[in-house]
């Protein structure tokens, strides 16, 4: 929040008062004091001061001369003070609460400060003689914007019995501030001085602004009995409204509730199935171990492939045989060289998977190696075959100790 506006407060209007922002009413002619000098002459005190309205620089002796006003308000603020006491009616400045926010000339014997907390309400703080009236007054101003006159109206004044007459004003608005009207209270003066006749309407007459007053606060009170019972009908229906969006949220609850329970048991469930599956794979695992080391041991070559006649798998003697590499998983077999065994291996597998029927054949190749070969389909289920396996057994030693028994013989 910003500070006050001190004495620039009529170059700005207020548009938050509790925040003390302001915005600008338009440029203002502001000195601009770098250009301000004091010049010191011949040991004289004499001072260079700012012309607002020819922009030059001018000399002015301090004693002898005092600082033009910089503001009109200014002025006409010193005018007023000076005339008030003499030429100016006791004035009240009244809000449409009826709060005193100014007074102007003598007031003393007008009002009484009530006990207990300070307020401003004029309803209180002057007599029912005056009050009943200017509050009346005040009403009908605010509401139609026109000016009220009232004529001889008798009240107390210090002690005193007067007449009085009463003038009731809008003041010009200002944007930014909230509306004000004043109240004049002029000493009993001839009809001429006022513009108004004994025989004019405005003539005050107690029992009918009484009667006018109880009038306007039995409407007034009539509107907020009417506002009050809309008011109470739109809580009701906001709190039926409320109501039901609370039975909806009741349901929407149960219904999160019930899938809560039901998210439960799937949970459950897959508990369950993962636990299964768990079991399976460490039963394939195991499997798939057993098969390996089996093969391994047993030193039996092994070739898997698939309908498309790629390789899928192959144990380590296979690997030695063919010159397989890891890389080799995927490809087709008919990279496979027919020289390493002296058959045409691609043609014998494609015969197998052809026919669904095996091949087994013992094989000696140009090195002296023999190898029992043999070319299967592979099951996947009853009479369906997916792939091929070729299986290759080393029977060297076979063969040297059927050679040594027929030469014992």
């Amino acid at each position: 929040p910003s500070e006050t506006t001190g004495d620039t407060s009529d170059y700005f209007e207020p548009l938050n008062h509790k925040w003390k922002i302001y915005r600008s009413r338009g440029k203002a002619n502001i000195l601009d004091m770098h250009k301000i000098r004091n010049i010191s002459m011949d040991n004289s005190e004499a001072q260079y001061r700012y012309d607002n309205t020819n922009m030059n620089m001018v000399t002015t002796p301090p004693s002898s001369a005092y600082r033009r006003e910089s503001q009109p308000d200014k002025m006409l603020e010193r005018i007023v003070e000076g005339l008030k006491n003499e030429y100016i009616p006791t004035t009240l400045v009244l809000n449409h609460n009826m709060e005193l926010v100014y007074t102007l000339g003598n007031i003393e014997g007008y009002f009484k400060v009530p006990s207990g907390r300070m307020v401003f309400d004029i309803s209180k703080m002057m007599s029912k003689d005056l009050s009943v009236p200017i509050t009346t007054g005040l009403q009908k101003v605010f509401t139609n914007k026109e000016d009220i006159k009232y004529t001889n109206l008798r009240t107390t004044v210090n002690g005193e019995r007067v007449k009085l007459n009463i003038l009731i004003k809008m003041l010009p608005e200002k944007q930014g501030h909230e509306p004000l009207a004043a109240v004049f209270l002029f000493d009993k003066v001839p009809d001429k001085d006022l513009d108004i006749k004994e025989s004019d309407p405005s003539h005050y007459d107690m029992d009918q602004i009484v009667e006018q007053r109880i009038t306007d606060l039995e409407q007034e009170l009539q509107l907020t009995r009417e506002n009050l019972q809309a008011t109470i009908e739109e809580l009701e229906t906001s709190n039926e409204e409320l109501q039901a969006t609370n039975e909806e949220l009741f349901a929407s609850n149960e219904e999160l509730q019930a899938t809560n329970e039901e998210l439960h048991s799937v949970n459950e469930e897959l508990h369950t199935v993962n636990t299964e599956y768990q079991d399976k794979i460490f039963e394939l695992t195991e499997l798939n171990q057993d098969i390996e080391n089996l093969m391994s041991n047993t030193q039996i070559g092994a070739l898997f492939l698939d309908e498309n006649l790629e390789i899928r798998k192959f144990t380590e003697t296979i690997k030695a045989i063919f010159h397989l590499i890891d890389k080799d998983i995927g490809r087709n077999i008919e990279f496979i060289s027919d020289k390493v065994l002296g058959i045409d291996l691609l043609d014998i597998i494609k015969s197998v998977q052809d026919n669904n029927e095996s091949y087994e054949n013992e094989i000696n190749t140009k090195d002296g190696k023999w190898y029992l070969i043999k070319v299967l389909p592979y099951r996947v289920e009853k009479n369906i075959y997916s792939g091929i396996i070729v299986t290759i057994i080393d029977i060297r030693t076979l063969k040297n100790t059927q050679k040594s028994l027929e030469k014992n013989k």
